[in-house]
């Protein structure tokens, strides 16, 4: 197409007639794509199915083969990267919820997981039950005088 245009311009030189002639086609170009495009379907998206998959804590120590701070620091990067944004169904827990209870586990003064998961539970997975379960556990662990955090 373009090569059209441009042969016509080096034929007929630079007059305003094929000037005119060449934005003419470009804009008939442009209405037909965009005609064209407007009803084209988008693709349809499924939600990643939830696995719901609770790891031992203990276990969860011996594979990180002494890593544990690594392995809390990529769960809480896994949980707080997570795209999956739908509702779950009253009485099941999505898997933010397991991921969070194993960071709390592996790490009992991990206040950001309490608190932030808490919050991300509720909001956005529409986990109250959840939420409530992971604040009280933080506010268990707080009330047994966590290391380096200051009690009022």
């Amino acid at each position: 197409m373009f090569q059209i245009v441009r042969s016509a311009y080096l034929r007929f030189g630079s007059s305003n007639s094929v000037k005119f002639l060449t934005l003419l086609i470009l804009f008939n170009v442009q209405v037909l794509l965009h005609y064209n495009l407007r009803f084209l379907e988008t693709p349809s998206v499924e939600p990643e199915i939830d696995k719901r998959v609770k790891w031992d804590p203990g276990l969860t120590r011996a594979v990180s083969f002494g890593f544990v701070p690594a392995m809390i620091d990529w769960l809480w990067m896994s949980v707080l990267l997570d795209s999956n944004i739908s509702k779950v169904q009253p009485g099941t827990h999505p898997q933010l919820y397991y991921d969070l209870d194993l960071i709390t586990d592996l790490d009992p003064s991990f206040l950001s997981g309490y608190i932030t998961g808490g919050n991300l539970l509720s909001v956005i997975r529409n986990d109250g039950v959840g939420a409530r379960d992971l604040l009280l556990k933080g506010v268990a662990q707080l009330g047994r005088g966590t290391p380096g955090v200051v009690q009022q």
